[in-house]
């Protein structure tokens, strides 16, 4: 028997992409349930020539919304999107016989669809089976729950495309989430509800570049989660980790702690290439450049299977055998990187760097020229190289020093 889709949407002034989205969804679901909540621009008028529409008061919840769109879905399944997002033409012609696989069948499972737009993709909780117990809790940033636990499923074949918010947009978005997030905080909160508000708010902090206060929001949740005592392999307390060691990084002050959070990330997380990937460029930022080299072989020997993705090892373990005078070798890994990505300027860069450094200043200076397009002494050539800010502070004083 075909498996039928709900589709649940809340909306208020979408008028600008509704109907790009609603178009997405009409070959593939069955019901499309729009909860509006208050829009004065033509998003009803769209809206109501795709679904049913029913008009709710805004109440500064937007779990409460969520939820009053899926208790009107007859479907065997629900499917969760934003108005500004659209199903891609591959999901919609694969999705429906999808469904039919039997590990799918009768089990309270999530499907996560990953969704591409600005600043790259992640998976997003899109699609569960219908009553179930599934349901949004938080009133902010909302989630999908259940008391007896979820199945989750990522499905990187079924996708969502985001459209892109202008940066103004997407500032005063972060600006009044973090007003609320900040609101929330301040309430006796269980520590599971302060991670995630927490982590929330360093989101907004770091859109708003508020770097410093994104970190401490970051570390807040990471204190958080470990009291909730919730199961640390969840992707949640992963992105925790993440967001938390990016922002350690740009601050360029917490090297040591970026490190620490690492080797945590990678301890709970063995396999995540990502993992490995932070913990072996912030060991080589405090200067150990041979753990840093054990953790970049470690990432090279996961991504054994898919090393069209080897840009980054390589480039990490070119600049390691570098550091280590290595240079062959250190060369070597860094014409593979440019194979992946001919067009890279910072790996050009590293090689002008590191034939410099071997005393090959003919190629150093072609290697220069090619990332800069400018033509330069080879007595010049490493004021050059210095003035660029892509180097860590131990690659400053090997130039200045060799």
């Amino acid at each position: 028997m075909t498996q039928t889709i709900s589709a649940c949407l809340i909306v208020k002034d979408e008028e600008r992409f509704l109907e790009s989205c609603l178009k997405s969804l009409v070959s593939v679901v069955q019901e499309i349930i729009i909860i509006d909540t208050g829009s004065t621009d033509e998003t009803l008028i769209i809206a109501q020539k795709y679904g049913t529409v029913s008009t709710t008061p805004w109440e500064d919840d937007f779990s409460k919304a969520r939820n009053v769109s899926i208790e009107k879905a007859t479907g065997d399944w629900v499917l969760i999107i934003d108005a500004d997002e659209v199903l891609t033409q591959e999901t919609q012609e694969k999705l429906l016989a999808f469904l039919e696989h039997p590990r799918l069948q009768e089990q309270p499972i999530v499907l996560n669809f990953f969704r591409t737009g600005e600043g790259g993709g992640t998976f997003k909780r899109t699609l569960f089976r219908n009553r179930q117990g599934i349901h949004f809790i938080y009133p902010l940033h909302e989630i999908l729950y259940r008391k007896e636990g979820l199945i989750s499923l990522d499905c990187p074949h079924l996708s969502l495309l985001h459209h892109p918010r202008t940066q103004q947009e997407r500032k005063l978005k972060a600006e009044k989430y973090s007003f609320q997030l900040e609101h929330l905080l301040r309430e006796n909160l269980f520590p599971k509800e302060n991670a995630h508000y927490s982590k929330h708010l360093g989101d907004a902090c770091t859109t708003l570049e508020k770097a410093q206060k994104a970190t401490q929001a970051y570390a807040q949740a990471y204190t958080s989660y470990q009291m909730s005592q919730e199961p640390q392999q969840d992707g949640f307390y992963r992105e925790i980790l993440f967001k938390w060691v990016q922002g350690l990084m740009f601050s360029e002050e917490n090297d040591e702690k970026a490190v620490e959070v690492c080797q945590e990330w990678v301890k709970v997380f063995p396999k995540d290439v990502e993992g490995h990937l932070h913990l072996s460029y912030s060991l080589y930022r405090v200067g150990q450049v041979e753990e840093s080299l054990l953790v970049y072989q470690r990432s090279e020997e996961l991504l054994s299977k898919n090393p069209s993705q080897n840009f980054k090892v390589w480039v990490g373990l070119g600049r390691c055998y570098l550091a280590l005078e290595q240079w062959d070798k250190g060369l070597g890994y860094l014409l593979k990187a440019l194979k992946v990505s001919p067009q890279s300027l910072e790996v050009m860069l590293h090689l002008a760097r590191g034939y410099e450094l071997k005393e090959q200043p003919d190629t150093a200076l072609l290697w220069y020229y090619k990332a800069t397009g400018e033509i330069i002494s080879a007595q010049d050539l490493r004021a050059a190289l210095l003035q660029g800010n892509m180097w860590t502070h131990q690659e400053c004083l090997h130039l200045l020093n060799s």
